[in-house]
């Protein structure tokens, strides 16, 4: 008769979960811990009566490697632990900690027999405020915090390791607290099916959303998030106001006024005026018409336009950079004009 699975293995060895990932076969029989949150359960009784396998939803920052393939673990009916786990099955937002014996790989899975479990804490000081990560995206990586702004356009995502899509969000500023130059994507992977379908249904949108996400290490030009959920925006300006009845007044004549013609801007003018809202801009871009446009409000009209400028031309290069020597034109004219 075949012995347990605990029987059969050898003295144990704690490796990283990342030096399992590269060659599995390498550490059969030893112990390595990796953390995640448990997407479904199955019975598994003709192992022992009581045993689970749980299929894991792999925290890759934490676990500090990928996998390739889906992880399993088995839980024998009398491990301490099981009641434990059972009570986190589906639960995206607890994640725990597995300490597991490595069991010989099967074809298209990664196979674990469960030691022990314990839940992930998260403290206060994982969250920070979007002003402060804008502040130092470097200072904050794994850690989570949240912005509002509508969905906009999406593309797949499927580097080999993960997939899903990624969202790109025009941030409202001043909800979120911050103005950023740089555009805001946000990843969601396909495990992540409610929030997936709530990012789809409501892509290009008028409404406004929060966002509750993952800091990812920033990438050159952007900033980079995974989401962990998106919700309506609560944070409105108050009830609207009753519309009045009719008013009986006197019927009054608007004067005729003598407008003088608008003259054209010359071409200091148009370094510092918005081409699209005519006031003064504070991160100039220089569009591919050759004017000068807020970046915020080039990006949210480029939106709401699939990317044609006012003028009419078809907007090619979508990473806008500001332009700083225009800038500082702009903020010695505005010292200028105070100092007077």
């Amino acid at each position: 008769m075949a012995q347990p699975y605990r029987e059969q293995l050898p003295a144990q060895q704690l490796v990283r979960f990342s030096d399992y990932v590269q060659n599995p076969k390498a550490y059969i029989g030893q112990r390595t811990s990796l953390n995640g949150s448990i997407e479904s359960s199955n019975k598994f009784n003709k192992h022992k009566q009581g045993s689970i396998i749980l299929k894991i939803k792999l925290d890759t920052e934490l676990s500090g490697a990928q996998a390739d393939q889906p992880i399993h673990i088995l839980i024998e009916g009398d491990n301490q632990d099981k009641d434990k786990c059972v009570t986190y099955i589906r639960n995206n937002n607890a994640v725990l900690n597995f300490e597991c014996f490595i069991l010989e790989k099967p074809q298209e899975i990664h196979w674990f027999m469960l030691i022990s479990a314990q839940l992930q804490v998260k403290t206060e000081s994982q969250f920070v405020t979007f002003s402060d990560y804008i502040a130092n995206p470097e200072a904050h990586i794994k850690q989570e915090t949240q912005f509002y702004g509508k969905i906009g356009d999406s593309q797949d995502y499927n580097p080999g390791k993960v997939s899903g899509k990624v969202f790109t969000i025009l941030l409202d500023s001043r909800k979120s607290g911050e103005i950023s130059i740089e555009p805001i994507t946000v990843f969601v992977d396909d495990g992540n099916q409610q929030n997936m379908a709530e990012m789809i249904k409501n892509k290009r949108s008028e409404e406004t959303f929060v966002f509750k996400c993952k800091i990812f290490k920033k990438p050159p030009n952007m900033h980079w998030f995974e989401l962990l959920k998106v919700d309506h925006d609560r944070l409105n300006d108050g009830p609207e106001p009753p519309v009045p009845g009719p008013i009986k007044c006197k019927t009054i004549r608007m004067p005729i006024l003598q407008t003088e013609p608008i003259k054209p801007l010359n071409d200091q003018e148009k370094r510092t005026f918005c081409h699209l809202t005519n006031k003064i801009m504070t991160n100039p871009v220089k569009a591919d018409d050759g004017e000068y446009y807020n970046v915020v409000e080039l990006t949210q009209y480029l939106l709401k336009h699939d990317n044609v400028l006012p003028t009419g031309i078809k907007q090619r290069n979508l990473t806008l950079h500001v332009d700083e020597e225009v800038q500082g034109e702009i903020i010695d004219a505005i010292q200028q004009f105070v100092r007077k």
